[in-house]
């Protein structure tokens, strides 16, 4: 055996195992986005529940990865002592209650048919948060973020286009644009979600590549014609150009600029030309404010611990000719009426603590703050869901890990293990040239 093998054997002896903490994440970050099973199928202990091909499947998949998670922090002796739990804590506590009180149990607990946003939900949720704020080096887990967010809006460009290559049911035959999400709403809010995380790893890698990818995105957000994402990601954009220009990146800004520029010229283009705004459909602000009028109102009468998680939609079929949706067009109101204003108020206290300490530790991570931003302001528009909801709470734990220090300074690995396949990869020819 030659001395150049002995050495390779020897650095595949001692290459560290991946983190299995990781890998979770990574599996939600690129995997969870593309999920669209189409078929028959029947999710376990819910036979009521009709099969769809883009949110049933995902219930079952986060459960089980959430699951995994739990298995993972239970084998790490994973302790809770930092003081964002505290009001995360009181949320579960008044969201529980609302569980315990609603009319429907498990509509509570798994969350209506199409939506799944019950209590379990959210507990799948906090565990994904829980890992992510023990895991360093979220900054790597960016660049397969928006690799995932860039096939899907490179979906929905297509789909805009009159090319739709996603199975889909025949009741989704009249939407366009959406990629695999389902509906052009879900898909702006997750485009908007991930665009300041496109710009960052743009910025730190000037490739081309990424760049194509932050454009991609952008048309996405453009085609969902959803408002509400355009003004968080706005909101996101400027947090992210602030920290740009502050840390000494101007001269890195006129090329993603004039590329942002040019889809929007394209957009406008296909808006005027192509008809676009009539294929997708434009949901109007007058018709939001008449359905916050009403979910107000219904919101006088079960404040405290609310009607119960997912209930609205029981409240649509009792009466259907109110002006109410299953799902209220706001984060807030949505929590508010479905929990209670006591979980409200919890959960934001939790999320502000949050960012608060991004806001003022993380400096050159600001990526994280603009993410999260950007998800409280196109909140104001739009209920949570159980895509977009799961990948906001992973970026919530992220951030913590970030301003808490668990953030490593290496920046440019992109897998867990690279840095040591380099590694190996020197010392490999160093024994050769030996």
């Amino acid at each position: 055996m030659t001395a150049k093998m002995r050495t390779l054997l020897g650095l595949l002896g001692k290459r560290p195992p991946v983190d299995a903490k990781y890998l979770l994440l990574v599996l939600m970050v690129v995997g969870y986005p593309l999920v669209v099973m189409p078929g028959q199928w029947q999710l376990p202990l819910l036979a009521d529940y009709p099969w769809d091909y883009f949110y049933a499947p995902r219930y079952p998949i986060l459960a089980v990865i959430a699951l995994a998670a739990l298995l993972v922090l239970l084998r790490d002796a994973a302790r809770i002592s930092h003081p964002a739990f505290i009001p995360l804590g009181v949320f579960l506590f008044f969201a529980f209650i609302a569980a315990s009180l609603a009319a429907y149990p498990l509509t509570a607990w798994v969350g209506a048919p199409m939506r799944y946003t019950g209590l379990s939900t959210y507990l799948f949720c906090v565990l994904l948060f829980i890992l992510a704020s023990r895991t360093a080096g979220g900054k790597s887990l960016l660049p397969p973020l928006v690799a995932a967010a860039a096939v899907v809006s490179g979906l929905a460009v297509l789909q805009a286009g009159g090319f739709n290559p996603v199975p889909h049911e025949s009741f989704r035959a009249g939407l366009t644009a959406y990629g695999t999400l389902g509906h052009p709403e879900y898909l702006g809010a997750y485009a908007a979600f991930v665009l300041p995380a496109a710009l960052y790893v743009y910025l730190r890698r000037r490739s081309p590549v990424w760049l194509a990818a932050a454009a991609l995105i952008f048309a996405g957000l453009l085609v969902s014609f959803n408002w509400g994402a355009w003004l968080g990601a706005f909101c996101g954009l400027a947090v992210v150009a602030r920290y740009a220009f502050t840390g000494g990146e101007k001269m890195a800004w006129p090329v993603p600029a004039a590329t942002l520029l040019s889809v929007i010229l394209a957009f406008a283009a296909g808006v005027v030309f192509g008809g676009l705004a009539d294929k997708v459909g434009v949901v109007a602000l007058r018709e939001q404010v008449v359905v916050w009028e009403s979910t107000l109102h219904l919101l006088s009468k079960c404040w405290a611990f609310g009607l119960g998680p997912d209930h609205l939609a029981h409240v649509v079929g009792i009466l259907p000719f109110t002006a109410l949706l299953p799902k209220t067009p706001s984060l807030y109101l949505e929590t508010a009426v479905t929990m209670g204003v006591f979980a409200l108020l919890a959960f934001l206290a939790f999320v502000g603590f949050v960012l608060r300490e991004t806001w003022s530790r993380l400096g050159a991570q600001h990526v994280f703050s603009a993410m999260i931003v950007v998800y409280l302001v196109q909140g104001l528009f739009h209920f949570e869901n159980i895509i977009v909801m799961p990948l906001f709470w992973i970026v919530l734990g992220l951030a913590l890990a970030g301003a808490a220090g668990a953030e490593p300074v290496r920046e440019a690995a992109t897998l867990p293990g690279e840095a040591a396949a380099r590694g190996g990869a020197s010392a490999a020819a160093a024994a050769e040239g030996k």
